[in-house]
């Protein structure tokens, strides 16, 4: 279990009433990892939803069985959820996540936070539309990225 205060820190945090935080508080408990750590990898079963606190985190994929080569698939924020896998069946990362230096968590057990999801569906309804403002910066973010690698088309016939 963290404090609520750690959570009202973040703007995730923000549309959730002092109850509710408590419920997902006590979820909740703080991780460090050292540089360098595979936090999980891409299709292990999601057992955790993850909120960066400090560090970076970057999120990385393969594009086959038969092409292993870690390919960035994106950067977390401080405050910024992880491992949203754990929310959506069937329950496997569809990356993996790695600490580029020292880095502090929390983990909130993905079966627990099904369970209040479901048992408090107000709560879960908040708790997904944060995930989903919190995915579409990660998309946004994605797409610029992949267009400042792009060339414009046509830009070499000029």
């Amino acid at each position: 279990m963290v404090s609520i205060t750690l959570l009202q820190r973040y703007p995730f945090f923000a549309p959730f009433a002092t109850d509710e935080l408590e419920r997902l508080a006590a979820l909740a408990r703080d991780t460090s990892v050292l540089e360098n750590t595979v936090i999980f990898q891409e299709q292990d079963a999601a057992s955790a939803l993850y909120f960066l606190i400090d560090g970076e985190v970057d999120l990385y994929t393969t594009v086959s069985a038969t092409n292993p080569t870690p390919l960035f698939a994106g950067e977390i924020n401080s405050g910024d959820p992880f491992g949203v896998s754990a929310l959506l069946a069937p329950y496997v990362y569809r990356t993996g996540a790695r600490a580029l230096v020292v880095s502090r968590f929390l983990e909130l057990d993905a079966e627990a936070l099904r369970a209040l999801m479901e048992q408090d569906c107000a709560l879960g309804a908040k708790l997904l539309r944060q995930m989903m403002r919190a995915t579409l910066e990660r998309v946004e973010t994605l797409r610029l990225h992949i267009a400042a690698l792009s060339k414009h088309r046509g830009a070499d016939d000029e």
